[in-house]
């Protein structure tokens, strides 16, 4: 694994459309976020972008990273792979969530596999029923909890 404050920016700024989409109400921009790869193994992210608005509750306030990301870097042949798996926490009116997001900025290795791969989204209230790891969570699609 490897840490960087560039790998902070890739992060925020996914995070950053992921907000003003969200803000605007947009399931087509949330669901431009995704990798094909991502679109092609959920085969619900279009219907789960709108399941995902209907779930948050308020206005879209702010946003703010939880932790630095942790970063998976890979090179096959000169090629490079970047994960990012990040949290953060969105505030609405009305709640606070955190949001998990495994992402692929740069992914040569897999170029149909550049995007956002995973979003997961839970109330912090419910954070108690958390199971698993981040490595658990890192499958397609978008889920609510």
């Amino acid at each position: 694994m490897i840490f960087s404050d560039n790998d902070s920016d890739f992060a925020d700024l996914r995070m950053e459309q992921l907000f003003f989409a969200l803000q605007e109400n947009d399931c087509d921009s949330i669901s431009s976020l995704f990798s094909e790869k991502a679109k092609t193994e959920s085969g619900t992210i279009d219907a789960d972008s709108k399941e995902l608005l209907k779930y948050i509750d308020g206005d879209v306030l702010s946003w703010s990273r939880d932790e630095t990301p942790i970063t998976l870097d890979d090179i096959e042949s000169g090629n490079q792979r970047k994960l990012l798996i990040t949290w953060f926490v969105l505030k609405t009116t009305n709640q606070t969530y955190l949001v998990f997001l495994a992402d692929y900025p740069v992914n040569e290795i897999e170029p149909d596999n550049s995007g956002l791969y995973t979003l997961k989204i839970i109330k912090e209230t419910d954070e108690s029923k958390l199971t698993g790891t981040w490595e658990d969570w890192t499958i397609p699609g978008i889920y609510v909890s």
